[in-house]
């Protein structure tokens, strides 16, 4: 039927033809056309499986609906996804964290500073805990960015968590345990092709105190439209904060080859791309 494999997104399809992009999760479709074309792909998929059919969110059908229990919701200023907040409340729970008194950020360089005891190991029954959730903060960063500096602080220790690691876990939950709500917003805007892809980047030069690595991040836009964060921890002990600033910008101008590339598989020309960065001595690299 047309349908081509996008090469850079495995689980993705295009329909050029008919401006069809198709997104498979396991047995989960997710589809994004005119209701002409969801009558066509109904049809389709008829012959092949049997479905159980969601909503048609948008112009025309229902204002709200799921997706892996994401909820997306649809109005006349354009859509929204807000994320399933089952696993926060897994954290919250399980630790018997409450609400701060005051605003705080999710993760903190200064945590577990002044505490002796700081680098001793968990016990066995400890540790297991902490990777559990540790790794469910990990699903949750994909739809919170503004965790995943906190999120990454965690992860570094799934070999062997420390005392300090436990501590970064409990401030975590205790900002999940707060008031506040991650809603992306997909504004109507009248969109001239080709498109523009942007990435902003930032650095924090060997922010770890014992292995002396470094941590980049940063976010990307289309069309200055948000569509994803990150943060890392270099694998390399940079030597200057400029050769790690360098890094970062070379990580945003993949990542923002790739959404280009994502981009023209589904017929979406993209003009430009922007990288931007604070650091002078970076660029000079």
């Amino acid at each position: 039927e047309k349908f081509k494999r996008i090469e850079v997104a495995a689980s993705s399809f295009v329909h050029v033809e008919r401006d069809i992009v198709v997104l498979e999760h396991g047995d989960d479709f997710f589809c994004r056309c005119t209701h002409k074309q969801a009558d066509y792909l109904d049809e389709l998929f008829d012959q092949h499986f049997l479905m159980k059919r969601g909503p048609r969110i948008g112009p025309g059908g229902v204002s709200n609906g799921t997706y892996l229990k994401r909820e997306i919701g649809w109005s006349i200023e354009g859509f929204t996804w807000t994320p399933d907040v089952k696993h926060e409340q897994r954290i919250v729970d399980e630790l018997g964290k409450k609400p701060s008194l005051r605003p705080m950020a999710p993760g903190s360089k200064t945590v577990g500073k002044g505490i002796r005891e700081a680098a001793d190991a968990l016990d066995a029954r400890a540790a297991t805990a902490f990777r559990s959730l540790a790794c469910t903060g990990l699903y949750i960063a994909e739809d919170m960015p503004q965790t995943q500096f906190a999120v990454k602080e965690l992860l570094t220790g799934l070999t062997e968590p420390t005392v300090l690691h436990q501590l970064k876990l409990e401030r975590y939950a205790t900002y999940l345990a707060g008031e506040h709500e991650t809603v992306w917003v997909f504004a109507y805007k009248r969109v001239e092709q080709p498109y523009v892809v942007k990435a902003t980047v930032d650095s924090d030069w060997a922010g770890d105190v014992v292995g002396r690595k470094s941590t980049g991040g940063g976010y990307e836009f289309v069309n200055h439209c948000l569509i994803a964060g990150n943060c890392n921890q270099h694998p390399v002990i940079s030597l200057s904060s400029a050769e790690v600033e360098f890094y970062e910008i070379v990580n945003g101008s993949a990542r923002c080859l790739w959404t280009r590339s994502f981009l023209l598989a589904i017929g979406r020309a993209v003009d430009t791309i922007v990288i931007e960065s604070d650091s002078s001595a970076a660029k000079g690299i």
